[in-house]
């Protein structure tokens, strides 16, 4: 099905209670899925991954999952 993105996702963010990142991921059907990350610094700065492009299909910080 090519690239595409899900309505409603939150961005992660770091719970310096628990230690752990946040977010909220809306996956809008069954089947595989790849997800494309990207991980910045507090200054913005890409530490790791690329942004998914017409040019470049995925990032190099990834996962997959399927259900």
């Amino acid at each position: 099905m090519g690239n595409h993105s899900s309505p409603n996702n939150e961005n992660l963010t770091f719970d310096s209670s628990t230690g752990k990142y946040k977010g909220k991921l809306s996956l809008t059907m069954t089947g595989y899925w790849k997800i494309n990350l990207q991980l910045f610094n507090k200054q913005g700065d890409v530490l790791k991954g690329e942004p998914v492009t017409d040019e470049n299909e995925a990032s190099s910080l990834y996962f997959e999952l399927e259900f």
